[in-house]
């Protein structure tokens, strides 16, 4: 009966003590649930700033780990006693990409499970945005102006497209590649800005001269658009506008030769005055670009090259039109 009762307080013993470490192992605090006012949503890109997660604090935590991570696989490893309920991760614990804020609540019976939340963090701005106009030939003072542009890491969101003081047009990048049409009909030269948004909000902007004038005699009721010119393009932008400029004036000049002297006097004095107006404006647009790479700081070796060389032709390029000029003058006299 003694040994029958020994037994007994035996079993009921180790029943009460896997109880008692049962219910320990429950009352370790729940993985935590992690809010922030500042990244909203854990999809979505958001570029670099300051930025703080908070989440609620039960009666009986006494320490939060807390730690920014590369992967849910990690542990926090910062401990904060008495416990805090809100974290603020240094500019400096965050890059590019993906990442995770990892919490981990702790009270009297031990440490419970880790809670991970994403952040998706963009600090670059889009890269290589390159922009082309292509005059349409069936139709009088129309050119299409398509633009595109990259981003590895959030992505291209779209683009804003400013002519002169008019509102901003925005587009998708599907429309973007599909071209904007530019129908300006007023003679004058444009100021087109071209800005590309990533995903992120980051941004990276060009701009670029649109020249409209009548050609009035070469293409009846039509008009030439030329001018797109971008930072790795100088060169060849300002070397085939002059020579389109050089070829043009070269045949209207032979189509009016076999006219009255003072006819031809007239047409060629306006051709000139033309050719005047369009080349100032190309010179000035050059040498603002030229300013602006100046100005920055840190100039790859390529963009040196680049800047000289521009100079280089643009200081040519004046010279050669303006013998030209003075060619034509000796002809007409």
């Amino acid at each position: 009966m003694v040994l029958r009762s020994g037994f007994i307080l035996f079993i009921l013993t180790l029943a009460f003590a896997g109880g008692a470490i049962s219910v320990s192992a429950q009352e370790a605090p729940d993985a935590p649930v992690i809010t922030s006012s500042t990244y909203t949503d854990p999809e979505q890109w958001y570029r670099a700033g300051i930025g703080s997660f908070t989440w609620e604090l039960p009666d009986d935590v006494t320490s939060v780990a807390v730690e920014m991570a590369t992967s849910t696989d990690a542990e926090p490893m910062r401990v904060f006693t008495p416990a805090i309920t809100s974290y603020t991760p240094d500019p400096d614990d965050l890059y590019n990409g993906a990442q995770f804020i990892a919490v981990q609540f702790r009270n009297q019976y031990g440490w419970g499970e880790v809670a991970y939340r994403k952040l998706k963090i963009d600090m670059l701005p889009p890269t290589d945005l390159s922009i082309t106009l292509t005059p349409e030939p069936d139709y009088p003072y129309v050119s299409t102006i398509t633009f595109s542009a990259r981003d590895q890491l959030s992505g291209i969101a779209g683009y804003s497209l400013y002519i002169g003081n008019s509102a901003p047009i925005h587009l998708t990048p599907h429309e973007a590649q599909l071209g904007y049409r530019f129908t300006q009909t007023e003679e004058g030269t444009y100021r087109v800005i071209t800005v590309a948004h990533d995903m992120a909000g980051n941004s990276t902007a060009n701009h670029f001269p649109v020249f409209v004038f009548d050609v009035d005699g070469l293409i009846a009721q039509d008009s030439l658009v030329l001018g797109v010119i971008t930072r790795d393009g100088f060169i060849y932008s300002a070397l085939t506008l002059v020579t389109l400029l050089s070829l043009w004036f070269a045949f209207r000049t032979y189509r009016r030769h076999r006219r009255a002297n003072a006819l031809l006097r007239e047409e060629v004095k306006e051709v000139k005055e033309q050719l005047v107006k369009v080349f100032k404006a190309l010179r000035d647009e050059i040498r603002e670009q030229v300013q602006n790479l100046r100005a920055q700081k840190r100039l790859t070796k390529g963009e040196k090259a680049v800047v000289d060389n521009l100079t280089q032709v643009l200081e040519v390029s004046e010279t050669l039109v303006k013998k030209e000029m003075k060619d034509v003058e000796k002809l007409l006299k």
